[in-house]
């Protein structure tokens, strides 16, 4: 009898010691999601969801964007996404867009002297008639991109991807062309006099009265 009621107090004892850290243990777990409800309600999950739009000069930085001849000139937009946006005659003058997606956009007539556009996405972008003097486009990937008659002296292109890209007639003096992929590319007309063309692939590109291009490279019949 003394043997059973030792185990019965033993037994009772370990239950009440189980029940007692269950109930820590679901105490703990009703105070987490409390807290976190409480962290989104201050505003971390709607801040991140619904994040404010970045507006420079009252242009909204977003994709396909409409803010022709903006000013953005020294403007900081780092890894904007700009695709397909409209800034045709836009003030970019040192400005700073690197890694931003600018694929299909339209900077014809746009000022980027001096831009900083290091590895951005640019495909199919078209900088016709632009002032891009002393830009830095190092990295860029610009396959099928148009600057025709653009103006790019002392321009650093460094490594750029360029495929298809269009240069005719553009102004592409003292430019820095080390290492960049411009296989059928067109540079009919263009003006690379003292450029740097090191290891630079111009297989199948049109080079018909283009000034300064390597010799031996292809021309259009």
């Amino acid at each position: 009898m003394i043997v059973a009621q030792s185990r019965a107090v033993r037994v009772m004892a370990l239950a009440s010691v189980l029940m007692a850290a269950g109930m820590v243990v679901t105490a703990s777990r009703s105070q987490t999601p409390g807290e976190q409800t409480g962290q989104a309600a201050g505003g971390d999950m709607p801040a991140a969801k619904g994040a404010k739009t970045l507006v420079v000069n009252g242009c909204p930085i977003w994709q396909f964007t409409r803010c022709p001849r903006a000013d953005f000139h020294g403007a900081r937009l780092r890894g904007v996404n700009l695709h397909g946006a409209d800034l045709r005659g836009a003030n970019l003058a040192h400005a700073d867009l690197t890694n931003s997606l600018l694929s299909g956009a339209n900077l014809d007539d746009a000022d980027l002297t001096g831009a900083r556009l290091y590895a951005v996405f640019a495909p199919s972008a078209t900088f016709r008639n632009a002032k891009l003097a002393g830009a830095d486009l190092s990295f860029a990937s610009l396959a099928v991109t148009d600057f025709n008659r653009a103006t790019l002296t002392q321009a650093t292109m460094e490594k750029i991807q360029g495929d298809k890209a269009r240069f005719v007639g553009a102004d592409l003096n003292g430019v820095d062309l080390q290492d960049a992929q411009l296989e059928d590319a067109d540079l009919q007309n263009a003006d690379l006099t003292g450029a740097i063309t090191r290891f630079t692939q111009f297989r199948g590109a049109y080079t018909a009265g283009c000034k300064g291009c390597p010799t031996g490279v292809g021309e259009l019949q």
